[in-house]
């Protein structure tokens, strides 16, 4: 059986970088802490990346968010006109699914996990799962932490909670148990057994209806200069 060629996409954040996968081997990888945009870099590294196998790419796979909104349109632009030109599929995963897949693998006593993604000041895109039944039991959603945390699962119990993800720092002055947090900046890398998984089980995006995981509006700031 032929492994497929998969490019994975991870644009939601300052560090954006692409892995190229045949089955479970890595072919390439390049990440870019570049003060360029992301427009700039992301195409160079495409180019770079399918250089000898573009005629045989199965895939694109692109992280779906949530992050930077900028970061997010500009990857989902790149790996839509990719998919639609190549005329291959497209595969969309958020950050929930990436990591709480890796965290299922762990030996653990923990009973939960909160996936959290770092937001604007005092918050945090969180969603929880079950590990020892492996499901999320809350979705993806904005979480303004205070000290109560009244926003948790009525049947999440806190000394049984791990937290991981780039917004697990924001958590420790408001769990006082002990408690597993790793705080972790998801990468292409990250994303390649999730990617595998989801094309064997033939999980596509219509392309007509993808779209990145905002969930929060974008902020714009007004220009300070005057206009002549």
């Amino acid at each position: 059986m032929n492994q497929p060629i998969l490019l994975h996409v991870c644009s939601a954040y300052a560090q954006c970088s692409l892995a190229l996968t045949k089955g479970k081997q890595l072919l390439f990888y390049r990440e870019s802490y570049s003060d360029q945009s992301h427009h700039q870099i992301l195409p160079t590294l495409m180019e770079e990346a399918l250089t000898d196998f573009k005629d045989e790419l199965g895939a694109v796979h692109l992280l779906s968010g949530p992050g930077s909104y900028t970061g997010l349109r500009i990857g989902y632009s790149l790996a839509l006109g990719l998919a639609k030109g190549l005329g291959i599929k497209l595969i969309e995963s958020d950050a929930g699914e990436v990591l709480s897949e890796a965290f299922y693998e762990k030996e653990t006593d923990f009973k939960h996990l909160l996936v959290a993604i770092d937001a604007r000041r005092e918050e945090i895109y969180g969603s929880f799962y079950n590990i020892s039944k492996k499901v999320c039991i809350s979705e993806m959603k904005p979480i303004i932490l205070d000290a109560d945390l009244e926003v948790f699962p009525e049947d999440i119990q806190r000394n049984h909670l791990a937290v991981i993800g780039n917004g697990a720092f924001k958590l420790t002055k408001y769990l006082d148990h002990p408690k597993y947090v790793y705080t972790k900046e998801l990468n292409a890398l990250d994303l390649c057994k999730t990617g595998l998984k989801k094309y064997d089980r033939q999980m596509f995006t219509d392309l007509n209806s993808a779209k990145p995981l905002y969930l929060k509006p974008p902020r714009i700031i007004q220009s300070k200069k005057k206009i002549l």
